[in-house]
């Protein structure tokens, strides 16, 4: 990884996390049972700072970008993968909002500033059986106008870090079916929490079901409507990092995990992957490459996401 560190900024980043290596490491079994979560670990990255790491400098953030963010996550993950998956959510969604700017301004404002102070967020859209919102499904969970509040009901799969996050943005269709995020903070009445996440390898990322039951919030919590999309989510890439960071203390270099990841069968059945096994032939992904091997692995590492921790993980048992 020290290849890759550009800055005395960036090099004080990671020292920072390293300092925090071997108590993340020693507290690594825990994670292993059903309905863990690392507390502790959230906790010592904030300490360090880590929740500000994107956020914007004017909001008393710390204002780095997708490059040092990317570093940390894969950082933090050499130690503890569940870790780095999880406050990966809240630092990436701080990033996306720093590069574009498609929140409405009053939330905005208040959650800037909420963050700086510690609040941890993450968003919660995948659903049951609800189709894929990515791909224009419609949420079946609801918020309707009640006065000058919403009232909303529903369920979310796949809440990360749901025990330790303060805020969550909710999708949600209104009367006229049309998709709006919300602000939802979790100790408004009508929040819980459902343990429902037994991943291999993945446990301590706590993502479980999020339950909504008449939750009112002010009108003025609507974060964004479906018109205000990031125009890229650069940010994903942490995904990859941290799988990168799971494998490399364990002597898999990122050259055997797009080898681990590709089969080449994918690039006859899936032609836009046909580029990944181009770049593996053409590049050494070494460190004597650096910079050039996360945005070449996001489309390979995307289309097994929850293999290859599960592989990291049955390696690092050996």
């Amino acid at each position: 990884m020290d290849s890759f560190i550009k800055t005395p900024q960036q090099q004080k980043i990671i020292e920072e996390i390293r300092s925090l290596q071997q108590s993340f490491e020693q507290r690594e079994p825990e994670l292993d049972a059903i309905g863990s979560f690392p507390h502790q670990n959230i906790n010592d990255l904030k300490k360090i700072g880590y929740h500000t790491l994107t956020l914007p400098a004017e909001y008393g953030g710390q204002g780095f970008g997708l490059y040092e963010y990317i570093l940390a996550q894969e950082a933090i993950s050499q130690a503890s993968g569940s870790t780095g998956l999880a406050i990966g959510w809240h630092t990436g969604i701080v990033l996306e909002f720093a590069e574009n700017r498609h929140w409405q301004p009053e939330p905005a404002h208040w959650l800037m500033d909420a963050i700086k102070e510690g609040a941890l967020i993450n968003t919660a859209a995948t659903e049951s059986n609800a189709g894929s919102p990515t791909r224009g499904a419609l949420p079946k969970t609801t918020a309707l106008r009640d006065g000058d509040d919403f009232i909303v009901n529903g369920e979310k799969i796949n809440t990360s870090m749901a025990p330790a996050l303060d805020y969550i943005f909710v999708t949600a269709a209104n009367e006229q079916d049309e998709m709006l995020t919300l602000v939802i903070p979790k100790s408004a009445a009508g929040v819980s929490i459902e343990q429902s996440w037994d991943m291999l390898a993945m446990r301590g990322t706590a993502s479980q079901t999020l339950v909504l039951e008449n939750v009112r919030i002010p009108a003025s919590y609507v974060l964004k409507t479906a018109a205000a999309k990031a125009p890229a989510k650069g940010w994903l890439l942490h995904i990859p990092a941290c799988y990168i960071g799971i494998a490399l203390p364990h002597g898999i270099t990122r050259l055997d995990l797009l080898h681990l990841i590709y089969r080449p069968h994918w690039a006859n059945r899936f032609p836009k992957h046909r580029a990944s096994k181009a770049l593996s032939e053409k590049w050494n992904w070494s460190s004597q490459q650096p910079g050039t091997f996360y945005t070449a692995q996001l489309s390979a590492m995307s289309m097994q996401k929850t293999r290859l921790p599960c592989k990291a993980h049955l390696m690092r048992r050996k």
